[in-house]
């Protein structure tokens, strides 16, 4: 049983509860397991274990072929039925794609060219995966896996499991199969149908160009792209809350209407889907550093990188880029007992992951802003 094509949810869901349910239990080193996955780790766990890993592996190993082989035959297919002056151009949003579903089995990047332009796509795509889990059952294909099927799971619990417990070459024969069948399916279907993937036709890149190369720049690349960002939502009266996923960027806001989503292609997004009260930026593994960025950005509005110019004086530090703020006075934010940061009775601040401070021990539970200013963003939660 697969679920897929749920927008705003991961690629493939597995909830662990469908492990429980479907997996059933399995008596492994003599212990009672109950779940898909428990019993996989657990027969991977078990010195004694010999001959095929069981049951478990079959809600996993259907995944190696659409992932290794199938998606990338696909991605293969758009890049082939982009006019070849767009190739060099958008192609590299094929390859990445194509690559990222190939090592890591994180497929999003390359489904999300097609999903919203033409979801019957998808639901073909969606066909042959689920087809793919039935011929890999019956090739008796065993292989486990931890977060997704790609390369590197496939080599750890496939490969280096040996072919007697996994018969891990079986992969290898159905995903030679598969990347054709995806890649001819693929090529028809776009071509027939004219399926207008990024890339295929000519766009006006002219506002995003305006947003781009006429604002500010200060060299540091991550910042001028994050400042992009938020004058293509609207500019930071429009933003209300940034967050980011594993490969997509979140974003609510006032109004939809204002974003250029022409920016977000340039930057390598294959894809923008406008939601209730927000947006969804494919941004690949750039989402997570962009969301950072953007609300350190507004956290602080008033500081504000200095262009990069050439020091000429050997004798000075090189600073490529500095940062001019304001200095502030805080007052204490709860009346208490200070205690050193080190005492702490969490990690990340008593090892000072999130920088130099101090802790105080409250004493009547009031606890009030440390500065004079206006609330910007708070988390939901």
């Amino acid at each position: 049983l697969r679920l897929t094509g749920a927008v705003g949810l991961h690629h493939t869901i597995y909830p662990m509860f469908w492990y429980t349910a479907l997996g059933g239990t399995a008596e492994v080193a003599g212990k009672t397991v109950v779940g898909a996955q428990n019993i996989f780790f657990a027969q991977l766990a078990d010195p004694n274990h010999h001959g095929l890993f069981t049951y478990g592996t079959r809600f996993f190993a259907g995944r190696f072929a659409t992932m290794m082989f199938g998606l990338p035959g696909a991605a293969l297919a758009m890049y082939l039925c982009l006019p070849k002056k767009n190739r060099k151009k958008d192609g590299g949003l094929y390859l990445s794609g194509g690559l990222t579903s190939f090592l890591t089995g994180i497929t999003e990047p390359i489904e999300y060219t097609f999903l919203f332009v033409a979801p019957w796509l998808y639901v073909i795509h969606a066909f042959l995966d689920g087809v793919s889990f039935y011929v890999a059952d019956i090739m008796n294909i065993r292989i486990g896996n931890s977060f997704s099927g790609g390369l590197i799971d496939y080599l750890l619990f496939g490969v280096l499991q040996g072919k007697d417990k996994t018969n891990w070459p079986n992969v290898l024969i159905m995903g030679v199969i598969w990347f054709f069948l995806y890649f001819f399916v693929f090529t028809l279907c776009i071509k027939k149908f004219h399926v207008n993937i990024p890339g295929m036709q000519e766009t006006d890149d002219s506002s995003a160009d305006a947003i781009m190369n006429n604002g500010p720049k200060t060299g540091d690349k991550l910042y001028d792209e994050s400042m992009d960002i938020i004058t293509a939502l609207g500019g930071m009266d429009n933003i209300q809350t940034v967050s980011a996923g594993a490969t997509r960027l979140r974003v609510a806001l006032k109004d939809n209407s204002k974003v250029n989503e022409g920016v977000f292609k340039k930057l390598g997004a294959p894809g923008v889907l406008k939601v209730g009260g927000g947006i969804q930026a494919i941004l690949g593994g750039k989402a997570d550093i962009y969301s950072q960025e953007i609300n350190d950005i507004m956290t602080h509005p008033n500081m504000q990188l200095a262009p990069k110019t050439e020091d000429t004086n050997k004798n000075k530090s090189e600073t490529d880029t500095k940062h001019v703020a304001q200095t502030v006075d805080l007052a204490s934010p709860v009346n208490g007992k200070f205690t050193d940061l080190s005492e702490v009775h969490d990690d990340v601040f008593s090892q000072k992951m999130m920088g130099e401070g101090f802790a105080v021990q409250p004493t009547d539970g009031e606890i009030y802003s440390p500065v004079n200013g206006t609330i910007m963003s708070i988390f939901k939660t």
